[in-house]
């Protein structure tokens, strides 16, 4: 299940990361550098000391690599708000044109008609729709929604006789999109940061079971057919086994 925003910053406050990190720590200062091994020690101890080390090392660099990366994750609210603005707004403007009813004779109803199909391709395709139209993001019924949602004008010139622009935040697809990488990125820095806090037996598990699957897949057979259309499943080992028709 992905976390919400909340989620994953509560997550960070998993007593696991300070005591996971706390045990790598003492476990590596525990172990003696090349310049303090007896002179006794083999090679065989030497490497392994080392390589301890540096296992240690990358695990301690992976829970602050972790913990950097789920602090990193932004919030989907302002997307999420923006997504629900636009979705209700596209339902209200359809409903709109839909009771505008053909032939439009009537130029007013005309413009209104126009109005409303420019709002609903800047939903769909981007502000851009209005270009050489006539018409705004700011004078469309679209605006007007937007204004009733509580966004506002910013950048108003009184001495320019300037009103100001509303903020636009992407066409519903890119926003769409915005928040199925943010949902996505949340879910891979959890699941990075529970790798992370894996401990040695969880880990020795998981890794136990995984290759207790790849066996089994590859102790699987495959199935091959014959010029005359019999078939038969050939082993790993060898062994065929005939399929009954």
């Amino acid at each position: 299940m992905t976390p919400t925003s909340e989620e994953l910053v509560a997550s960070l406050a998993d007593p696991r990361i300070a005591g996971r990190r706390a045990e790598l720590a003492a476990r590596r200062v525990a172990i003696n550098d090349e310049s303090q091994l007896l002179v006794s020690s083999t090679r065989v101890e030497v490497e392994a000391a080392r390589y301890e080390r540096v296992m240690l090392d990358r695990q301690i660099a992976a829970i602050d690599s972790a913990v950097s990366a789920v602090a990193s994750v932004g919030s989907a609210d302002a997307d999420e708000q923006w997504h629900n603005t636009l979705t209700t707004a596209r339902a209200q403007l359809v409903d709109e044109r839909m009771k505008i009813k053909s032939p439009i004779r009537d130029a007013w109803m005309l413009g209104l008609a126009r109005n409303l199909a420019l709002s609903i391709g800047a939903v769909d395709r981007g502000r851009r729709v209005f270009t050489d139209s006539g018409w705004d993001l700011e004078n469309s019924r679209l605006g007007e929604l937007l204004r009733a949602a509580g966004y506002e004008q910013v950048g108003a010139d009184p001495d320019r006789n300037y009103g100001g622009a509303l903020p636009w935040h992407g066409r519903l697809t890119e926003v769409e999109s915005r928040i199925a990488k943010l949902v996505a990125r949340r879910a891979a820095v959890k699941a990075q940061l529970d790798e992370a806090l894996m401990s040695d037996a969880e880990r020795a598990r998981r890794d136990a079971e995984s290759a207790a699957r790849v066996s089994a897949l590859n102790a699987l057979p495959t199935r091959k057919s014959r010029g005359d259309g019999s078939q038969y499943d050939q082993y790993p080992d060898g062994r065929r086994e005939e399929v009954d028709e």
